[in-house]
C-alpha cells in the first residue's frame, strides 16, 4: 500500500502540485468538454460544419446534395485531408464527437503528403502509420514515446530521461525507431486489458474497469502512479515500479486497496466533482480477486532499442433523419460510468425512446393560450431562472432559451424540425451565437421541455419552438 503523501509527492514531481483529488477533478472537467461546431459557407457557398480539436485536427462535415453530407478530416502540419464517409449530417457529427471523446483521430491519413507532423507548442512529433509513434517532451529532462493504434489503444509507452541537448537527435531518429510488439497492459481478472492514450497531462493513459476509471501518471522513467476514481471521486491510489505495470492485477488491488483519505492535508481543494455521489446512486463494487497472474515478459519502460534513439447552414424546410445513440442507464438507478462523469447531480440523457409516450408530462411552468405580452415575458424570465445548474446541457439550455426569447421578439416563431434544424435556423438568423454540440443540444431541449410548453417534442425526431405562443 502506498501512503497519500508519497502519491502527492510523485504527482508534484510529474508537474502537478495541486494534489490527487484536484487532478481527478481536472480530468473530469477535461472529459466533459464538448466538440463545438463552426458553420461556414466558404469557399464554395456550400454549408460546412467545422469542429477543431486541441491537437489541430479539423472535423469537416460538408453538404453534398439532398440529405447527404460528407465527413472528412483535415490533419495538421502538412498531413493533408482525408475523406471518411458520406451520410446524414447528424450521424456524421456524432461520429466526429465519438472520435473527439476518444481523443483521436490517430495514425494520420492513409495518403499523406509528409510522414511526420509537429505537436502543438513544438513539444514533439507525430509519425504516421497504423500504429502512430508520438514523441512528446513531458519536461525539460523527461520524454515519452507513445505507440498508439488507430483505435487509441497504447501498444507501448516508453518513458525516457532526456538531455535537452539530445532533443534534436531524438526528433531526427523518430523514423528509425522500431514499433515493437505490444507490452503495455494491466491484468483484469486474469485477462490483459489495454490502456488508452490521452493527451491531457500529467495523465499519460487511462483505462476503464467496471465503474472505475484508472489514470496513469509517470513522474520518472521507473515509477508508475495509478489513481482510481468513480464519477470524479478518488477511491484509491498506488505507486510501483514501471516494469511491474504489465503484472498489475487490477481486481485484487481495487479489492484490497486502502481508501483514499478524505482529510488528507496535502490534497488540493476538491471542486464539486469530488463530492459524494447523489442519493440513490449505488456505491462502487469491489472486483473479485483473480488468481495470481503469470510473470509476463516485456517492460513498457525499456528505452528504444534503436542505436539511433536518444539516451533519454440554413436548413428551413429540410427534413433530415436523426439516428439517436443508444439510451444510457439513468443515474437514479445505477452509478454513473466514468466515461462521462458530471461534477454534481444526475446527468440528463440526450437519448429518448424510439416512440413518443402516450402522454407527455406537463411542463413545470404553464402558459395560457391567451397570455398577454407581460405574462409571456414573465414566463421567459421564470423558466430562465429555473434552468437547473450542473447538468449536461445546462449552459446550452440557457443560450437556447435566450435565443427562443429573441426569436419571439422578432416574430420568428414558431420553428419546427429536428434538433439540428432548430439550432441551425436560430444560429443562421443571429439568435444563437454558435452551434452547440450534438449531445448538449439534445440535453438542452430535454431540460427546457420539462420547464416550458414553448419547447415541445412533436414526435421522436421532431421538435417545435414557440408553438404554444398566442397567435
Amino acid at each position: 500500500m502506498t501512503d497519500a503523501a508519497t502519491i502527492e509527492a510523485s504527482l508534484a514531481r510529474a508537474g502537478w502540485v495541486a494534489g490527487a483529488e484536484a487532478l481527478v477533478a481536472g480530468w473530469v472537467d477535461h472529459r466533459q468538454s464538448e466538440l463545438t461546431w463552426e458553420e461556414t459557407w466558404k469557399p464554395d457557398d456550400r454549408c460546412r460544419y467545422i469542429g477543431t480539436r486541441p491537437t489541430g485536427e479539423k472535423f469537416v462535415v460538408t453538404f453534398s446534395s439532398g440529405d447527404h453530407w460528407e465527413f472528412s478530416i483535415s490533419w495538421p502540419d502538412g498531413w493533408g485531408s482525408e475523406h471518411v464517409r458520406m451520410g446524414f449530417v447528424e450521424d456524421l457529427q456524432e461520429a466526429a464527437r465519438e472520435l473527439d471523446q476518444a481523443e483521436g483521430p490517430f495514425g494520420g491519413p492513409t495518403r499523406r503528403k509528409v510522414p511526420m507532423c509537429s505537436l502543438p507548442g513544438q513539444r514533439g512529433r507525430r509519425l504516421a502509420g497504423d500504429v502512430e509513434l508520438r514523441f512528446e517532451q513531458l519536461r525539460e529532462d523527461l520524454a515519452a514515446y507513445f505507440f498508439i493504434t488507430r483505435e487509441g489503444r497504447l501498444n507501448n509507452l516508453w518513458i525516457v530521461a532526456l538531455n535537452p541537448n539530445d532533443l534534436p537527435a531524438a526528433l531526427d531518429s523518430l523514423e528509425r525507431t522500431p514499433r515493437c510488439a505490444p507490452s503495455l497492459w494491466a491484468q483484469v481478472q486474469g485477462e490483459r486489458r489495454a490502456w488508452s492514450f490521452t493527451a491531457w497531462r500529467p495523465v499519460l493513459a487511462r483505462m476503464r474497469v467496471a465503474e472505475y476509471e484508472l489514470l496513469l501518471v509517470c513522474p520518472d522513467p521507473s515509477t508508475a502512479v495509478i489513481l482510481a476514481h468513480v464519477a470524479g471521486r478518488l477511491q484509491a491510489a498506488v505507486q510501483f515500479a514501471m516494469s511491474a505495470l504489465p503484472d498489475l492485477e487490477v481486481g485484487r488491488w481495487l479489492t484490497y486497496a486502502r481508501p483514499w483519505p478524505r482529510n488528507h492535508l496535502g490534497s488540493g481543494a476538491a471542486p464539486p466533482s469530488t463530492s459524494p455521489p447523489p442519493p440513490g446512486a449505488a456505491a462502487p463494487q469491489a472486483l473479485e480477486p483473480a488468481a495470481p497472474p503469470a510473470v509476463l515478459a516485456g517492460s513498457p519502460s525499456r528505452p528504444p532499442p534503436s542505436v539511433d534513439a536518444p539516451a533519454a447552414t440554413t436548413v428551413d424546410g429540410r427534413a433530415v433523419e436523426v439516428v439517436e445513440p443508444p439510451a444510457r442507464v439513468p443515474a437514479e438507478t445505477a452509478p454513473r460510468q466514468p466515461a462521462s462523469p458530471a461534477p454534481e447531480g444526475p446527468e440528463v440523457s440526450p437519448s429518448e425512446p424510439a416512440s413518443e409516450p402516450a402522454e407527455q408530462p406537463k411542463p413545470r411552468f404553464s402558459l395560457a393560450a391567451d397570455a398577454s405580452l407581460e405574462e409571456i415575458e414573465r414566463h421567459f424570465s421564470e423558466v430562465g431562472a429555473a434552468i437547473p445548474p450542473r447538468l449536461t446541457g445546462t449552459a446550452t439550455a440557457v443560450e437556447l432559451w435566450q435565443a427562443v426569447r429573441e426569436a419571439h421578439h422578432e416574430g420568428a416563431l414558431p420553428i419546427s424540425g429536428n434538433w439540428v434544424d432548430l439550432v441551425a435556423v436560430l444560429h443562421h438568423r443571429g439568435f444563437l451565437p454558435h452551434l452547440p454540440s450534438d449531445r448538449a443540444t439534445r440535453a438542452a431541449l430535454v431540460i427546457l421541455a420539462k420547464l416550458s410548453p414553448l419547447v415541445r417534442r412533436l414526435q421522436h425526431r421532431r421538435w417545435v419552438l414557440g408553438g404554444a405562443l398566442p397567435g
